[in-house]
């Protein structure tokens, strides 16, 4: 299950995607995509800090 921040995230991320991308699949793919992105970025800027 989603916490309210991560689904209000990807919630934001869908409306955006919308109205560029069409195709549900695409917008899935594109916040995965996105999702995995700023996971990884926050893992090196909590590693960077130690």
């Amino acid at each position: 299950m989603l916490d309210t921040a991560t689904k209000r995230r990807i919630d934001t991320a869908r409306d955006i995607l919308v109205g560029k991308v069409p195709d549900p699949k695409s917008q899935v793919e594109q916040i995965t995509i996105a999702r995995v992105w700023g996971d990884a970025t926050e893992t090196y800027d909590r590693m960077t800090v130690l």
